[in-house]
């Protein structure tokens, strides 16, 4: 099974790539070699196989003395790069504030997933939860945006515990998340949408010292038709209105994808 990281580009230098540095470098080094050598036979008014082997000695020491700093100066430089790139990679997909993978990272993801091998999409290929954290408005009035900030993080850290390591888990803008849940039928989903709801709910969160509940109300679409992710999320996202209209910390499904729905025991058995 993929998981996050077969979606995202290799900004990495390619093994090869390193090969290739090594043997130019190598070359560059005897190319420099010769040339000292032929430059202390030409200064001694003499031939190469003439020339003294303690001056052939000293041409190879000088060669060397002076490659391994500039090879040892570009290696480190290519790291520098490689790591800068891990970073700027990293910025590209991630949500700096709670670790879940930004709305373009997690579209982009779920996306490729969906999509089979001639452009199309496959059948009940999973599922996707719309989350959106009730109330988060008061956190911030009541105790300002560092709680708020920090109950986000939390609920993040709490939902990433519920869900499997092949899940997406992203951030799509504010108090907003969504949840890919790969090959998940719907009885799967609502399983794992209401662990979700609990856990959050259980968060111990007390900013200030005073007790304070947070819930997140969810909507859960299962993909078993030919649609786009626009298509999922959009369902989802009606689904999770009609959550926050019914009473908020609550999670709602569409009643005409139940009596399609399969029980996949082994898959319950997996995330239990």
């Amino acid at each position: 099974m993929k998981n996050l990281r077969d979606y995202l580009p290799d900004l990495y230098l390619p093994a090869g790539c390193w090969k290739r540095i090594v043997v130019r470098t190598a070359l560059l080094s005897l190319i420099t070699c010769l040339i000292a050598i032929a430059g202390s036979a030409f200064a001694n008014g003499t031939t190469i196989q003439r020339l003294p082997l303690r001056d052939i000695m000293v041409a190879i020491v000088l060669t060397i003395m002076l490659t391994i700093p500039v090879i040892g100066t570009f290696a480190f430089k290519i790291e520098e790069l490689n790591l800068a790139y891990a970073e700027l990679q990293r910025n590209a997909t991630i949500d700096s504030l709670t670790g879940a993978m930004n709305r373009a990272a997690f579209i982009a993801a779920t996306e490729q997933h969906l999509s089979n091998d001639d452009g199309g999409y496959a059948r009940c290929i999973g599922s996707i939860l719309a989350l959106d954290v009730d109330s988060f408005k008061t956190v911030n009035d009541l105790f300002g945006h560092h709680s708020g900030d920090n109950a986000l993080q939390r609920i993040v850290a709490t939902a990433r515990m519920q869900i499997r390591d092949v899940d997406f888990l992203g951030r799509m803008g504010g108090e907003e998340f969504a949840i890919f849940l790969v090959g998940a039928e719907l009885n799967l989903a609502l399983t794992i949408a209401e662990r979700v709801r609990l856990a959050i709910s259980d968060i111990q969160f007390k900013p200030e010292g005073k007790r304070h509940t947070l819930s997140v109300s969810i909507g859960v679409y299962t993909l078993n038709d030919n649609k786009t992710f626009a298509e999922l999320y959009h369902a989802s996202d009606r689904l999770l209105y009609r959550a926050k209209n019914n009473g908020r910390n609550r999670v709602e499904f569409d009643h005409r994808q139940q009596s399609a729905a399969k029980t996949d025991r082994r898959a319950l058995f997996a995330v239990s």
